[in-house]
């Protein structure tokens, strides 16, 4: 799990505000026309990349688990002498 809860979150909020800021530029309204849609920006942003972080987390302990589990199974099928293709650029 990623440790730093607190920067992804921030990085999200200050995107989202962001965003919100840069669509009002562009279509050449005040910045803070309707301060309540930068906090709406703020939420989803800070949500997004939040949740994008816990996913990459997860995407991780999976790609590990299913690491093993081939490293398993190449071992088992060399131990066989079945012939394979080997797995590339495995870690570890």
């Amino acid at each position: 799990p990623s440790t730093m809860v607190g920067t992804p979150t921030m990085i999200g909020a200050f995107f989202g505000f962001g965003v919100q800021c840069f669509s009002n530029a562009l279509r050449k309204y005040p910045l803070y026309r309707h301060p309540w849609e930068h906090v709406i920006a703020i939420g989803i942003g800070a949500g997004f990349v939040s949740n994008l972080v816990t996913w990459t987390d997860k995407q991780r302990v999976l790609l590990e688990e299913n690491m093993a589990k081939a490293k398993e199974l190449q071992k088992r099928a060399d131990a066989l002498g079945v012939r394979t293709p080997k797995m590339q650029n495995m870690q570890q």
